[in-house]
């Protein structure tokens, strides 16, 4: 298994106002990273507000956001399964934010 370092940091945060107060909403961690063999397209949306990303990337993202990652192989490998999560293996995975999460895209 090849680990490879993150060298992007991204927030997302988007402020919940409740009776004119400004709060920030609850945020978990999400680390993704593509192995050899592909990449992985992320995108992050909280309410009208989608962002999307490509490749390793590690990110802090509001809780109830939803996530897709889509596991993209290159010419000649084939998406094998997701390292982080059990009993998945399809190359599209979607969940909303409610705890921590590492992943990778195993080609």
């Amino acid at each position: 298994m090849v680990m490879k370092r993150f060298t992007q940091a991204v927030v997302v945060s988007v402020l919940l106002c409740l009776s004119g107060t400004v709060i920030a909403a609850n945020q978990y961690v999400l680390a993704v990273s593509n192995g050899i063999g592909g990449t992985v397209q992320i995108s992050v949306s909280f309410g009208n507000v989608a962002k999307a990303w490509d490749g390793s990337i590690t990110l802090l993202i509001d809780e109830g956001s939803q996530v897709k990652l889509d596991a993209v192989a290159n010419p000649g490998y084939h998406f094998a399964r997701w390292m982080g999560v059990t009993s998945f293996n399809s190359p599209v995975l979607t969940f909303d934010m409610s705890q921590d999460w590492a992943l990778q895209a195993i080609f």
